[in-house]
């Protein structure tokens, strides 16, 4: 994508990839939304017991139905990897990792400045 106006003409016509990090309550339902928007998605997860249930077909979450997640396959618009490098393929890269809290009550940033860095690094 070169320019701005580009971005917006790929968000109007759905072209836009989608990244989404973490695949957990959080990244799973967005990149549902994406699909249901009519956008193609790449999550990322750490967690190859995830990757691998996505990529077969199968949920994890309860409110997202295993022929859901087969639609997305077979829609050829998801996809599922450990594979840092692959988010390069994405016009958009969201993060959806968690934020703990420590004894204060403050988020713990630790997950998003790590997943920040191997984004980072992969582009």
């Amino acid at each position: 994508m070169t320019s701005v106006t580009d971005f917006y003409a790929a968000l109007d016509n759905r072209s836009l990839k989608i990244g989404v990090v973490g695949l957990g309550y959080v990244g799973l339902p967005l990149i549902d939304a994406f699909q249901r928007s009519g956008f193609a998605c790449l999550g990322f997860d750490i967690d190859s017991k995830k990757i691998a249930a996505l990529n077969a077909g199968t949920s994890y979450i309860g409110h997202i139905p295993d022929e859901r997640v087969q639609q997305w396959r077979q829609s050829h618009r998801f996809r599922a990897t450990c594979d840092v490098s692959e988010l390069s393929q994405a016009d958009v890269v969201l993060i959806c990792v968690p934020t703990p809290l420590n004894d204060s009550r403050d988020p713990d940033l630790t997950y998003v400045i790590n997943t920040t860095q191997d984004i980072a690094k992969a582009l």
